[in-house]
């Protein structure tokens, strides 16, 4: 029985994981939509001061999330530059970016790391703690 509580913990920390992911790449897009561009880390998605939300503060995610670690996870932030060739004005818009979540203690509060790219498309797999990657099989609907 114990066994059954502890994998429902685990399931359930993967769950909350997930959720994270997306919720970060929904800001990261609210964020390039109100600012023309991406934020260079986390953080800048954080908080808002009461006078109000800027690019250095947008009021996005909650500070846990803003600062990569949340529900057992850490997460980490990488953006691509635009492929070469693209005029600068639309150099910002053509940026895409990656979310990897992996177990801060494998085992206990997750097994599974996962990937998550500004297409949208989930992946992941049982790494060991390590970092998943675009190799990594797709989980759910896209």
């Amino acid at each position: 029985m114990c066994l059954r509580w502890e994998q429902a913990d685990l399931d359930a920390g993967e769950d909350a994981a997930i959720a994270d992911l997306r919720s970060v790449a929904e800001a990261l897009d609210s964020y390039r939509r109100a600012y023309g561009n991406l934020p260079d880390t986390l953080e800048l998605l954080g908080p808002a001061p009461p006078n109000g939300v800027s690019p250095e503060a947008a009021g996005l995610l909650d500070a846990d999330l803003a600062a990569g670690s949340k529900d057992g996870y850490t997460i980490r932030f990488s953006i691509t530059p635009a492929a070469a060739g693209v005029p600068e004005e639309e150099a910002n818009k053509a940026e895409t970016f990656s979310l990897v979540s992996s177990p801060k203690e494998y085992g206990k509060t997750g097994r599974r790391s996962f990937f998550l790219d500004s297409s949208g498309i989930l992946r992941g797999a049982d790494k060991q703690g390590a970092v998943a990657t675009t190799t990594d099989p797709r989980i759910g609907p896209s």
